[in-house]
């Protein structure tokens, strides 16, 4: 029991490393040259000594462009995952306290209107109102991409609550609080939090699509998804542009993936020897 509740915190280390770590130590990597420097002398150098992943068609790095744009990227739905989380805990967490009641109904009706209406719509329409910079832009995904992870915090709180270790604490007296802080909670906030994770690819491509619309990050800045859209459309002439961001991103989920899967299982491993 000891040894699986050390590999948990172990996980929960490596995933908070990667999502709040590894983003500044890419950014840091993209600074050691300007990425944004224009250089018309040095067009579409392939990959080499002098330019470990080549230029592109204005002469700019595109290892310090693929790297500044990969911490970026990261960093900012990093930061939307935090705001949708706690979102979720305060929201799901109401809803499943009051089931029935209506701040439940409030808080359910709402969640229904967003899975309803296609989330790139209320994204488009939200971000035409503000100035169309990548931090507003993300902190419009965080603000909308509550509804999954509250909809699963509240089915969780509502089911534990309902459970016989639950029953048995309020039937010794302890309050509601206690109890749902101590014996609810952590419990219940696994299932949001692993869950989320599995949204950051759609964070990172999603300022693309607000691209379209002139919404997303706007030139020169790089983002992860950006610079892999844009070298699509230059793959014959310079394969290197989306080539290297692309790996560098399936790499990077890779291992996410495989750091909340074992977490999944440990966390999964542990509820049972409870029981």
């Amino acid at each position: 029991m000891k040894s699986t509740r050390k590999q948990i915190f172990l996980q929960c280390g490596l995933l908070l490393l990667l999502l709040f770590v590894v983003p500044f130590v890419f950014l840091s990597l993209g600074q050691r040259a300007d990425p944004i420097a224009i250089d018309s002398s040095n067009r579409y150098l392939e990959p080499a000594s002098q330019a470990w992943f080549g230029t592109d068609g204005l002469g700019r790095s595109s290892f310090a462009r693929t790297f500044y744009a990969a911490g970026l990227s990261l960093k900012m739905a990093s930061q939307s995952l935090l705001v949708s989380f706690v979102l979720a805990l305060i929201l799901g967490g109401i809803a499943g306290l009051t089931r029935g009641r209506w701040p439940d109904r409030i808080i359910s009706w709402v969640i229904s209107v967003i899975y309803t209406i296609p989330f790139v719509l209320i994204a488009v329409a939200l971000a035409a109102v503000i100035q169309p910079d990548i931090g507003s832009t993300y902190l419009l995904i965080g603000l909308l991409g509550w509804a999954a992870p509250a909809r699963l915090f509240r089915a969780s709180v509502m089911q534990l609550r309902s459970s016989q270790h639950v029953l048995a604490q309020r039937a010794y007296g302890f309050s509601e609080t206690r109890i749902f802080l101590r014996s609810v909670l952590p419990l219940a906030i696994v299932p949001p939090f692993l869950g989320l994770i599995y949204f950051v690819p759609e964070l990172v491509a999603i300022d693309v699509g607000l691209s379209f619309f002139g919404l997303g990050a706007q030139p020169p800045t790089p983002t992860l998804g950006r610079l892999i859209y844009d070298g699509f459309g230059e793959v014959r002439l310079a394969w290197w542009i989306s080539v290297f961001p692309a790996a560098l991103m399936i790499v990077f989920f890779i291992i996410l993936y495989r750091v909340v899967d074992g977490l999944t299982m440990l966390v999964g491993k542990s509820g049972t020897s409870k029981h």
